[in-house]
This record gives structure tokens, sequence and C-alpha cells, in this order.
């Protein structure tokens, strides 16, 4: 008998796709295509008994090819979303632990096991594919990746995201853009970004011109790692983004397409230096000047700068540029939830010196900003932080760390007044 398995069967479509557009790709999918041909041949030699194709097993990464070049293909079953196959797709935290502590005790593995486990808790766990699935699992790559640095090395790695887990902006380009303008699928990146999930169900398989609804949409990005199953909300999964190795990939992204359509763009260089003074010698004040002025200077990000959520994403995005920080949206801290948490990586950094807690006050450009209104702005944020920062754990956790509350004020677009908070425990 003769059995057939094919491996990222989408590959070469997505490459189409990518690089030679939508055009190209119908008719590659479609009609007489090729490769729709190529999969019509398979379902003659396996939708019958002497068809000389005993079993064909398929994998890939997206539904959207699937679905445009296997219409009809009803000898088939989608098994993508069931739970007994969502533990085959990473490592239970009790595997990792043991991988770690197997190669400690060879001699071969030289950090603390709690230690490495905690960063790659935060890093590359928060995995659930199925609804049914219980627990949540590591991405084997980036476990493997991890282990396979640090031996050699005897420390982490410094780069704590494998190249093999990027997606390429390239591959995602035709997704949030059309004629070089932003379209509603980037209008619901940005927004995820923001809220950090949304509640939507899961589509098995949907086609190419199908893709601006919502729900088909976020199931793509399920499908790509980039969304999780975070939880069930009413009957409806609530989909979240799993890790900080996904956040940053996300805020890559976000900031890729306003560079790419020519909206916003910095210098990231100078940036990222600022940044940096930010963590080892609590020089905040340039940071937040650098992004005001930018925001003044490019006047094509206005539109786009359109509600609080928003607001903080687009924040986010580029205060996450460094290493540094890990960085948290609505962070919990003394019984209230702090917008943004600029939390010190001193397991990677010891010499890290500063974490910062950042309250963002939005004003709508309809609204008034007059000199009043936004004092009583930033004087709401300013107790906000006093209470986030009276926090016992961060003191606890980051003995050695000084955190600094920053209140920040944004009338629509324009970011008008800013005030530190000092850690009163220091």
């Amino acid at each position: 008998p003769l059995y057939v398995l094919i491996d990222e069967y989408d590959n070469f479509a997505n490459t189409v796709l990518a690089h030679h557009g939508e055009e190209a790709y119908q008719a590659f999918t479609h009609g007489g295509g090729f490769y729709r041909n190529f999969f019509a041949t398979l379902k003659d030699g396996a939708g019958y008994s002497d068809g000389g194709l005993e079993r064909l097993f398929i994998t890939g990464v997206s539904p959207i090819t699937m679905d445009d070049v296997t219409s009809g293909f009803n000898i088939g079953r989608n098994i993508s979303l069931r739970p007994e196959f969502n533990d085959m797709l990473g490592f239970t935290e009790e595997e990792v632990r043991t991988l770690l502590e197997m190669y400690r005790d060879c001699g071969a593995f030289n950090q603390d096991v709690e230690g490495a486990l905690a960063v790659m808790r935060e890093w590359y766990n928060g995995y659930r594919f199925a609804e049914e699935a219980e627990g949540v699992l590591y991405n084997t790559d980036m476990v493997l990746y991890f282990l396979a640095e640090s031996m050699p090395n005897k420390r982490a790695p410094r780069e704590l995201i494998d190249t093999n887990v990027r997606i390429d902006y390239g591959k995602l380009r035709h997704l949030l853009t059309v004629n070089r303008q932003l379209n509603g699928n980037f209008d619901l990146l940005r927004r995820i970004i923001g809220e950090q999930a949304a509640d939507s169900t899961i589509q098995l398989s949907f086609p190419l011109e199908r893709l601006n609804r919502r729900e088909n949409f976020l199931s793509l990005l399920h499908y790509f790692g980039l969304l999780s199953i975070h939880a069930i909300a009413h009957g409806v999964p609530r989909l979240g983004i799993p890790n900080q190795t996904v956040k940053r990939l996300m805020y890559g992204y976000l900031r890729d397409a306003y560079d790419d359509v020519g909206v916003f763009s910095v210098d990231v260089y100078t940036f990222s230096r600022l940044m940096r003074q930010m963590a080892f010698d609590g020089a905040w004040q340039p940071v937040l000047d650098f992004l005001r002025d930018a925001l003044v200077e490019q006047t094509g990000i206005r539109d786009y700068m359109d509600g609080e959520k928003v607001v903080h994403g687009f924040v986010a995005a580029y205060l996450s540029l460094v290493d540094q920080f890990l960085l948290h949206s609505e962070y919990e801290l003394n019984k209230g939830y702090a917008d943004l948490y600029l939390e010190p990586f001193v397991a990677q950094y010891p010499d890290v010196g500063y974490g910062y807690v950042l309250e963002l006050k939005y004003l709508k450009r309809s609204e008034a900003a007059d000199d009043a209104v936004v004092a009583a702005k930033v004087q709401e944020a300013v107790e906000q932080l006093r209470g986030y920062l009276a926090d016992p754990a961060l003191r606890s956790r980051y003995p050695s760390v000084q955190h600094i509350g920053l209140a920040v004020v944004l009338h629509g677009w324009e970011l008008v007044a800013y005030e530190a908070v000092e850690d009163a425990s220091v």
C-alpha cells in the first residue's frame, strides 16, 4: 500500500501569496491551477478502494490554503482542534522540568532549574490549542533552543527568541495592508495588542476572500501561534497572547506595519539606546520626550490614535524594543491594575537598576485639554501610582531595584504631560 505524508502543505501557496499577490494565489489554487489539480489527484487516489492510495496525512500552518484547494475534499477529517492531540503540540511543564534536571544531573546544564523554569515560563509557555484541553504547553522549539544555547555557553542565551519561531512580517504584510494602506485586519490586530485578548470561535477553515471577517482573522492568528486559548467565556474561547516571545513579535508587527505604509517610524538605534539608559541609569525623561516629539512630527499616525486601549498598545509597542524590561499590560499591583509595568529583567541583566510602572490617561481630541483638565488627569494617575508602588511585592522581589511611577497624559495622539513618582520605600 502507498502512504502519502505532506508536511507544510501550505508553505508554497503562502509564499506565492506573500510575494506575488492574491491574483497569482487564486490562479494557483482555484480552477485549473496546478496546486488544486494536485490535491484533486490525491482525492481520486485515496477516495476509492482501488485508487492506489491507502492513507493520506497532511499538516500545515494555515487553514486558508486547505479550504481553497480542497473544496469537496470529503474523504478527510480535520483533527486540528481535537483535544486528544493537544499535548502532542508542546511540552508540559513537568516534561520541561524533567529535561532540565536530566541535563543538570549529567553535568551538561549548570543553571538553577527553578530559575531557568521561571524564565522559560515567562517566554515560552502558555499554549492551548483545543477548548477541552487541560493545562497549557511550552513551545518545543524554544525549549530545545534554550537548552542548546545554554549548555555550551554555561548560561542562559542572551537572545531568548529563536529565529526559527519568528514569523516574518513579510508573510503577514498581505494580511494587514492593501495598496500600502492599513486594512481592517490591522485595525483588529492593534486592538488585540491593546486589549491583550479577544473572544471568538475558532474556525476550522475559511477561504482567503473571507479573511477580513473577525472570527477568521483571529482564528488564523491562533493557528499561527500568535493567540492561544486562555479561557472559555460564555461558551466562546477567549484568545490571548501566550507569552513574552509572542508579545514582542506582535509589537514588532505593529511597528513594522506602521513603518511599511509610512505612518510612523522611529530611529530604532537611538530609541533603543535611550531605553537602555532608562533601565540602567534611571534616565526616563528622554524616552518620553523622544516619543512626544516623534508623535508631533509624524502626522500620519494621528488617524490611528483613536482610543485608550489602542494608545496603550501603541506606547507598549515602542517601549518593548529592548530586552532589559519585561513589558506587562494591566499588571496587578496592590489590588489594582497598572496600565504598563516595565519589569526589570534582572535574571538576564543583573545590573538593571530601575523598573517602571506607567499609568496612561487618555483624552479624546474632541475633549477639552486645558491646564486644569490635564493637571487633574496627572494627579489622578499619580495617586494610582502611589498605590501601585506601595505593593510590598515589588520591594521583596527586586530589593536592589528602584521603581519609578510615570503618569502620562495623552490628548488623542499628543503627549501633553508627564510626571514621575518615586518609590516611597527607597
